[in-house]
């Protein structure tokens, strides 16, 4: 890896909440979707997240579309929306 910008949610693939980036409490958990190496180990991030102020859901076929997090409130007629999605 060698980039400077962060992860990059464009080139992610759709997952139970729909397309971004995914990070999990436990390492075993990430440990199935870890790139595997030519000599058998795997290999993932291991990274500390600000999540911000999250939008929590439960995993439905409307959720699994999301490109963003959902609109939270308007501020003076701008919409402000939510910084991540969680679930269960």
């Amino acid at each position: 890896y060698s980039g400077e910008e962060g992860f990059e949610a464009r080139v992610s693939a759709a997952g139970m909440w729909g397309y971004g980036i995914y990070f999990a409490e436990n390492a075993s958990y990430s440990h199935g979707y870890a790139h595997p190496l030519q000599n058998g180990q795997k290999q993932f991030f291991v990274s500390s997240v600000i999540v911000g102020e999250t939008h929590r859901c439960a995993s439905s076929s409307v959720t699994n579309q999301l490109r963003m997090p959902p609109a939270k409130r308007k501020n003076n007629g701008a919409t402000e929306y939510y910084d991540s999605v969680s679930g269960n």
